[in-house]
């Protein structure tokens, strides 16, 4: 009787054994299943995500690439396949099958006969990089158009005004009317301002189309002092104190440094308080030299501090316009020193002055 029970047990945990690995089995591919239908899903996702940001990249009119560590290309747009006349399959290759790599250290770029603006930036927390590639031709042709008929413009009235000038000032001299001698005054004044804004403007042209430069050492000491003495008649009306410090030598040409020192000292006279105070500062080292234009004058709010370096700006108009500025010669300084490659800074409060620093 035994033997049989135990023959009984020995069947009936064999067949649990077989019922439960069974049950195990379906329950593991069930599991498989759905973690395949998962993955599936999830691929199906990403691919639709793909669609759509290749969709989007090839909508975009600006030529775009991507490229990792190691220099190869992860990811193009239709724009930049027809720039540079090649296919998406470029995509794994390195960026010299498409372009030399020195296209990532240019601002802009000449090819095919446009002009491209370059931005570059790194994508946050990776280590790809992100190329973009704007077409500026045609802004760049209209600028030059602007440019050319400001030229021809100014070129143009700079002659009638000088003839103006010199009638309203004769006639002024032998007229004996107090009340028209007024009116030839004013004809006067504003022909003089006139003439400065032409003036000016001509001076901007030539600094946007500069043939290359010949600099020679110069000493900042003595631009100071040349400005100082050319602007010495609007000091004594200011009753502006005006103080100087320090000295170094610097590579320009003589007209440019003088013309960012005047601008700069006349700003800071012109727009000062009466009785204010004016400081020059140079200051040198073995990598850089700066020249710092302080003022106690009206001061500039932040919000127009983004844009006293664009032509005929002007803080607070009303004043500055009596003041005789043309509101173009800070935009003067910002050309040049962009020829010479020098850093220019503003800082400033309002009722309390101003800071121009320049950085040679």
């Amino acid at each position: 009787m035994m033997p049989i029970i135990i023959i009984l047990l020995v069947v009936c945990f064999i067949t649990t054994a077989i019922f439960f690995n069974k049950f195990k089995d379906k329950q593991h591919a069930k599991a498989v299943t759905k973690a395949q239908l998962e993955m599936q899903a999830e691929q199906t996702r990403l691919q639709t995500e793909k669609h759509e940001l290749v969709y989007i990249l090839d909508s975009i009119k600006d030529c775009l690439f991507v490229v990792n560590e190691q220099n190869e290309i992860t990811l193009i747009n239709s724009a930049a396949c027809s720039m540079f006349h090649t296919t998406p399959n470029i995509v794994g290759k390195k960026l010299n099958y498409l372009t030399n790599d020195k296209i990532l250290t240019f601002s802009e770029l000449e090819h095919g006969g446009k002009t491209y603006q370059t931005n570059i930036k790194r994508l946050p927390g990776t280590n790809l990089t992100m190329t973009v590639l704007t077409d500026i031709t045609g802004a760049k042709e209209s600028a030059k158009q602007r440019e050319g008929f400001f030229t021809n413009a100014s070129h143009e009235l700079k002659t009638p005004l000088t003839a103006i000038k010199g009638f309203s000032e004769l006639a002024e001299m032998h007229n004996k009317d107090k009340k028209i001698k007024k009116f030839l005054s004013g004809i006067n004044r504003e022909t003089t301002r006139m003439a400065s804004l032409i003036s000016d403007m001509l001076r901007l042209s030539e600094l946007e189309n500069a043939p290359a430069i010949e600099p020679i050492e110069i000493s900042l000491a003595d631009v100071i002092e040349e400005a100082k003495l050319a602007l010495s008649i609007t000091i004594q009306k200011k009753e502006v104190t005006f103080e100087t410090e320090g000295d170094a030598k610097i590579m320009s040409e003589p007209e440019h440094i003088y013309e960012v020192v005047k601008n700069l000292i006349e700003n800071a006279v012109r727009y000062n308080n009466p009785g204010g105070k004016v400081f020059v500062k140079v200051e040198s080292d073995k990598k850089i030299t700066r020249m710092t234009v302080s003022d106690t004058g009206i001061g500039i709010s932040h919000k127009e501090q983004m844009k006293i370096f664009e032509r005929f700006y002007r803080v607070e108009k009303s004043r500055t316009t009596k003041g005789g500025g043309t509101g173009l010669g800070l935009a003067i300084v910002k050309h040049t020193c962009a020829l010479y490659g020098w850093k220019v800074e503003l800082k400033s409060k309002p009722s309390v002055g101003t800071d121009v620093v320049v950085e040679f």
